[in-house]
C-alpha cells in the first residue's frame, strides 16, 4: 500500500472514531435535556423535548485531527447560550455546558481508546 494510502486510511478511522464517540457523548448530552428542558417548565418556548431533538453533532477537520462540535439549534438554546446578562430564576445561561464540559475526560479517554483499536487492526 502506498504512504499515502496508509495515510488516507489512518485518518478515516480517526474520523470514524471520532464519530463513534460523538454520538454517544451527543445521547448522553440529549438525556439531561428532559430533566433540564425549559419547553417543560416553560408553555410557550416550544414543545416539550424540543431542545433534545434540536441537538447536532459535527466532527469537524482541524490540524492535527478532528474536533468535535455539539449544538442544540432551538431558538431558546441560541438566546441562552449568546446572552448571559439574562436572568435565570430557576438555573443558569449555558446550562447544559458546564454537564458535558464535565464529560469530556471520559470522553476523550474512549476515543483515544478506539483510535489505538482502529490502528492496531489496520496495522494487523
Amino acid at each position: 500500500m502506498r504512504p499515502a494510502d496508509v495515510a488516507d486510511a489512518y485518518r478515516r478511522a480517526l474520523r470514524e472514531a471520532a464519530e463513534e464517540v460523538g454520538r454517544e457523548l451527543l445521547k448522553e448530552a440529549q438525556a439531561l435535556t428532559p430533566v433540564m428542558d425549559p419547553a417543560d417548565q416553560h408553555p410557550g418556548t416550544g414543545y416539550p423535548g424540543q431542545l433534545r431533538d434540536s441537538a447536532e453533532l459535527e466532527v469537524i477537520d482541524a490540524p492535527g485531527g478532528f474536533r468535535i462540535a455539539l449544538r442544540f439549534r432551538t431558538e431558546y438554546a441560541v438566546k441562552q447560550h449568546e446572552n448571559l446578562r439574562l436572568k435565570h430564576p430557576n438555573g443558569k445561561g449555558k446550562f447544559l455546558s458546564d454537564p458535558v464540559k464535565a464529560m469530556i475526560p471520559r470522553y476523550r479517554a474512549e476515543l483515544a481508546r478506539r483510535v489505538r483499536e482502529k490502528m492496531a487492526a489496520l496495522d494487523g
